[in-house]
């Protein structure tokens, strides 16, 4: 008879401290759900950063690269800065090429023609108009000039 006399004090003293502890369950509950919530957001902040790391590192890459195929491209004598025309008389039509006159530029001059709307509409190399529908890979790299502004 002691021993459960004894038992059931136990029992009824831990039943009673944790009544006491029932207020209190909650406020844990809610601390580490802000704890959780803070970590979610520190770790997004951290991706945040690394993935601009990552994209002023490929940057910095596809500069590094662009300098040294230019680079390249100046030792072997070929200039390749462009100079810009803007047609104002003219659209980008895919029927009826642009009509310039060629003959005021240097054979070595690398001029990017664009539409009067900024559009690129080819380039001039060597005296020559090439045209980017007759030359499809003429405007690809070559920016807008509405983009570029």
């Amino acid at each position: 008879m002691k021993n459960t006399l004894r038992t059931t004090s136990y029992v009824l003293g831990s039943l009673g401290a944790a009544i006491c502890l029932v207020p209190f369950i909650p406020a844990v509950f809610q601390q580490v759900g802000v704890a959780i919530k803070e970590q979610q957001a520190s770790l997004n902040l951290q991706l945040q950063k690394s993935a601009i790391a990552r994209r002023e590192e490929l940057r910095r890459y596809s500069f590094s690269e662009r300098r040294k195929s230019l680079d390249a491209a100046s030792r072997a004598g070929e200039h390749v800065e462009y100079s810009n025309v803007t047609v104002e008389n003219y659209t980008d039509n895919v029927n009826h090429p642009p009509k310039l006159d060629i003959s005021a530029f240097k054979p070595n001059q690398r001029i990017q023609v664009f539409d009067r709307n900024g559009v690129c509409i080819g380039r001039i190399r060597n005296q020559r108009l090439e045209w980017k529908q007759h030359y499809l890979n003429t405007c690809l790299t070559i920016e807008n000039q509405q983009e570029s502004k």
